[in-house]
């Protein structure tokens, strides 16, 4: 099966073959490695002094911020120093509220659709919060935000274009799926099973970005799926759990971790496995449809 690249790839193919540059990656690699510092630094100062302060809000906050400044020296490297249009990251300047809004929609009825069967089928427990912070609530739906659209960045709208020009747009899929599993093997708790989804939802992604032809869907999909799962439900996502939160979630202990997810959360669950697997299919058939080589 081949598939054509879509606008976005384009965009950045065309652009790379104009303002080719040597060593590119080691220069890139390079920025990205100083923000990293730079914010590691910043981010030791703050966490010494707010645990007195016991600020759970700034804490989590920073720690989402963490894959952001990879998003920041990207963009140092491409927007400042190779002098490259924004577009050439898929953001799209049409739509870009109805883009980001149907991300959101279909995001937030896959991920409550999951949750919901999980909780009535008694595979996890939900208990609700006695005190809600609603700023707390409010920030972090922001640094999700720019966690969700960092990480989008990185995997779909850099890497992709590339390895499509060269290996063809399913191998890209396929290949910047399972980077996004990869780096995902650090996190607590971590299953088989767990990795498995990860990288089958790093395929979810993908043919979303690659569908609708924009970073805007599968951005928006990405933060509220994180947000739902942490700061909705409580639950562990990815195997790290929020401190601040609306419900409080948990696994149930006496259930299989196949049908809970376990300590990593509902994304280690053979829910999210055949919700992963749906979404590529439906978003695989639509993208044959529209972008089929003829």
């Amino acid at each position: 099966m081949k598939l054509r690249m879509n606008n976005t790839m384009n965009t950045w193919i065309s652009e790379s073959v104009e303002k080719k540059k040597p060593y590119m990656w080691i220069k890139l690699l390079a920025i990205v490695i100083i923000c990293v510092v730079i914010f590691n630094i910043f981010a030791n100062k703050v966490v010494e002094n707010t645990i007195s302060a016991q600020s759970s809000i700034l804490l989590s906050v920073v720690g989402l911020m963490s894959i952001v400044t990879i998003m920041v020296g990207v963009f140092i490297y491409f927007l400042s120093i190779e002098k490259r249009k924004i577009e050439i990251f898929g953001f799209t300047k049409k739509n870009i509220f109805k883009n980001y809004f149907v991300g959101l929609i279909m995001g937030l009825i896959a991920v409550s659709l999951i949750t919901f069967i999980a909780i009535f089928s008694g595979w996890i427990d939900v208990y609700k919060m006695p005190d809600i912070n609603i700023l707390g609530i409010v920030i972090m739906f922001v640094a999700f935000i720019f966690q969700g659209m960092s990480e989008e960045i990185v995997f779909r709208a850099v890497l992709m274009p590339r390895i499509a020009k060269k290996y063809g747009v399913l191998a890209s899929i396929i290949i910047t799926s399972i980077i996004f599993g990869v780096a995902h093997t650090a996190n607590p708790n971590a299953s088989p099973l767990g990795m498995i989804n990860t990288i089958l939802f790093g395929g979810v992604f993908a043919v979303i970005y690659y569908y609708f032809d924009n970073i805007w869907v599968c951005s928006a999909f990405h933060t509220i799926w994180n947000y739902f799962l942490s700061v909705v439900v409580g639950i562990e996502m990815s195997g790290m759990k929020a401190s601040i939160s609306i419900f409080s979630g948990m696994s149930n202990p006496s259930v299989n971790s196949i049908l809970s997810g376990g300590a990593y959360g509902l994304e280690a669950s053979i829910l999210t496995t055949i919700a992963a697997v749906v979404l590529i299919i439906v978003f695989t058939r639509l993208s044959v449809k529209k972008y089929r080589k003829i």
